[in-house]
């Protein structure tokens, strides 16, 4: 069975309110879930996702001023040409945020020798699930670690502003190791296949909505979404933005793709002016930080919801081929949920919020 996981995770902080400066902390969290079968032995636990999917995930949504070129399984979802299993027989070395490569593969590594893709949803979640298999022969030894390869960006962090996040050959996106404490060692039963089910899973929180989650599980999965919008494509220009609204009664459902009570004509009086920034604190945290401004007078009233609308797709995208290229409300903050405290605009100074999407190897 999956192990049900939150993968997303906000929280709110309100700082500075007398300057009319408000900080949104919001941690996305990724994990995933293994299952090995190889003759009477059947592994079940959870992955550690790596800084270079982290990367990948924060170039692809800070894109500013350029397009998404692929999606991770652009045309290679059944194709070990870019993704792939490797296996190996470290049993010490714990994964951290700095792993890019299994300590001690086998092989000169060993491939898996197929690979196919699958994508679902359930509810309010997306799953994206990788199927490898070695056949029979082809790797012995005993397994103390295996990792996920995939086509993705993320060799390194962009700016705001800069080039395209282009994916290479294949990187590895995650780890399942016995010294992470996931599995114990098992010794290969060479007369049967290896078979390793990998499915990441995406759900919404209530605060990060369907849409916002959708994309994000949509761009993992896809196999051809070329020169589609990144989410954050013109945000200086506010073609994507951020908006207010006075609500205060109504709690967010995962549904939701527009405020309640904007202020100003629908979806809001758009801020004045937009910035924003990525950021490396420390190898495996990376944050996207949004700025909006509202100059003094341009905006009155209560604030008891904040809006973020970015480019996406309304739909998960699964391994399909046509992606729909929008702007889309991702994510709702709300009075009502307990996400911040309500205020009362102070025309006379101007109104700046920040929204930092935190992107964390946990």
């Amino acid at each position: 069975m999956y192990e049900e996981e939150e993968i997303m995770h906000e929280t709110l902080t309100k700082t500075r309110v007398e300057d009319q400066h408000i900080e949104i902390d919001a941690r996305v969290l990724v994990s995933g879930h293994v299952r090995i079968e190889n003759g009477d032995t059947v592994i079940e636990g959870k992955n550690k996702i790596t800084s270079r999917l982290l990367r990948d995930l924060v170039n692809f949504i800070g894109g500013q001023s350029f397009p998404d070129h692929d999606g991770i399984c652009n045309y290679y979802w059944n194709n070990t040409a870019c993704n792939y299993v490797y296996l190996g027989t470290d049993t010490t070395t714990p994964t951290n945020a700095g792993s890019d490569a299994l300590i001690a593969p086998i092989g000169s590594p060993t491939k898996c020798s197929s690979i196919t893709s699958n994508a679902w949803t359930t509810g309010n979640a997306y799953y994206v699930q990788w199927m490898a298999t070695f056949n029979p022969g082809t790797v012995s030894g005993t397994v103390g670690e295996m990792a996920l390869y995939l086509r993705c960006g993320g060799a390194t962090l962009i700016s705001f502003g800069g080039t395209a996040n282009v994916p290479d050959a294949g990187s590895m996106v995650a780890r399942y190791a016995v010294a992470d404490g996931e599995f114990t060692a098992f010794t290969i039963d060479a007369t049967k296949p290896v078979v390793i089910v990998w499915t990441f899973k995406f759900e919404t929180d209530l605060k990060m909505l369907n849409q916002g989650v959708a994309t994000i599980a949509s761009h993992v999965s896809c196999i051809n979404d070329a020169n589609t919008a990144c989410p954050c494509q013109n945000w200086t220009s506010k073609t994507t933005y951020m908006v207010l609204g006075s609500n205060t009664t109504t709690n967010n459902t995962a549904g939701m793709s527009a405020l309640v009570t904007p202020i100003g004509t629908a979806p809001g009086t758009l801020p004045n002016t937009q910035s924003g920034s990525i950021v490396q604190t420390a190898v495996g945290d990376y944050k996207l930080n949004l700025t909006s401004v509202w100059n003094a007078g341009t905006v009155s009233g209560t604030v008891g919801e904040i809006g973020l609308y970015l480019y996406g797709n309304p739909t998960y995208f699964g391994l399909g081929t046509s992606y729909t290229n929008v702007v889309l409300m991702w994510a709702r903050l709300s009075h009502a949920d307990g996400h911040f405290a309500s205020f009362v605009i102070d025309t006379s100074k101007n109104l700046t919020i920040t929204w930092q999407l935190r992107f964390l190897f946990a």
